[in-house]
């Protein structure tokens, strides 16, 4: 007779779960392209994976409403559920499967567009939470500058990111937006930026007499513009 330990059920739960983010990410990946163009799989994992958050907050807990779930947030907006009309179907009394066929039935397309019309990429990481604020920089600047992922080994992308927010504190830039606008720079320029041997320009930028953090981003950001044509 089979028997199965604790520790492999979960383990098994855990290889189940894997495997059905795995799916999902495909499949969103090859439906909705935009959504994901430019993005590095880290990124990818940790939208859909927030996206699987917010539909467990509705109690959807099958593969077919949490996936049903996130190819809206994919096809509309990512903070769809905040929409009146949505959130009164998602809080009904209703079994999932039901509620997310009257999301689909039941809303209108003219509700729809107006969804779609106010979609903010940035809606993928709200609510905000600190351990995902480097991902949060790469999509940022990945959004701008998709060519790092062809450029930079997956393994060696991640690192930049990560790297970029102690470094740019160093300098007195802690506003996420500013760490962002670094982070592209880093990205670009490579990691010399700020140090001996760096772009002859930095060293006006964060030199022996460093500017005030404001007119680093912003020097930063102008020649990002002037140099590349991308605005972070």
């Amino acid at each position: 007779m089979l028997s199965i330990g604790t520790g492999q059920l979960q383990a098994l739960q855990h290889a189940a779960a894997v495997g059905f983010l795995r799916r999902l990410i495909d499949r969103l990946a090859a439906e909705t392209p935009v959504v994901f163009n430019g993005q590095p799989s880290f990124v990818r994992e940790q939208m859909v994976v927030n996206g699987l958050a917010v539909a467990a907050t509705f109690g959807f807990t099958l593969e077919s409403t949490l996936g049903g779930f996130v190819a809206l947030q994919c096809q509309t907006a990512a903070d769809f559920h905040h929409h009146p009309l949505a959130r009164q179907v998602l809080l009904a009394e209703d079994s999932e499967q039901r509620r997310f066929e009257r999301l689909v039935g039941e809303v209108s397309a003219d509700v729809w567009a107006a969804i779609r019309s106010g979609a903010d990429h940035r809606a993928w990481f709200e609510p905000r939470q600190p351990s995902q604020q480097a991902v949060r920089i790469a999509a940022r600047v990945c959004a701008a500058f998709p060519e790092l992922v062809d450029k930079a080994p997956e393994g060696a992308l991640r690192p930049i990111f990560e790297a970029s927010i102690p470094r740019a504190a160093h300098h007195g830039i802690v506003v996420e937006t500013g760490i962002a606008v670094y982070a592209a720079a880093l990205a670009v320029y490579g990691d010399a930026l700020d140090k001996p041997g760096g772009p002859a320009w930095a060293a006006q930028v964060f030199g022996s007499a460093p500017l005030p953090p404001e007119r680093q981003v912003a020097l930063l950001r102008l020649r990002l513009l002037l140099d590349t044509d991308r605005l972070v």
